[in-house]
């Protein structure tokens, strides 16, 4: 962008820097504009997508993993089997 601009500068005639700079760099502010919209458009998508597919999403908000999951039977806390 800022190359852009600059050219426009540079090629403007003296004592006309604003009125033969002006329509380039509006163009070249819009193009930044445009392509700072598009990631943050692409990010967005990206993590709606990261969010939709994730295996924690279905989970209940505040459970506990412990809790949902369970011991296994006939096995003490300690993880060592009874008997």
């Amino acid at each position: 962008m800022s190359v852009k601009i600059a050219a426009a500068m540079n090629a403007a005639r003296a004592g006309r820097i604003i009125n033969d700079s002006e329509e380039p760099f509006r163009d070249a502010v819009a193009a930044f504009r445009e392509q700072a919209f598009q990631k943050a458009v692409d990010l967005l998508a990206s993590e709606q997508s990261a969010e939709a597919f994730s295996p924690s999403a279905s989970r209940r908000p505040g459970g506990d993993s412990v809790e949902e999951q369970g011991t296994a039977d006939g096995h003490a806390r300690d993880g060592q089997r009874r008997g």
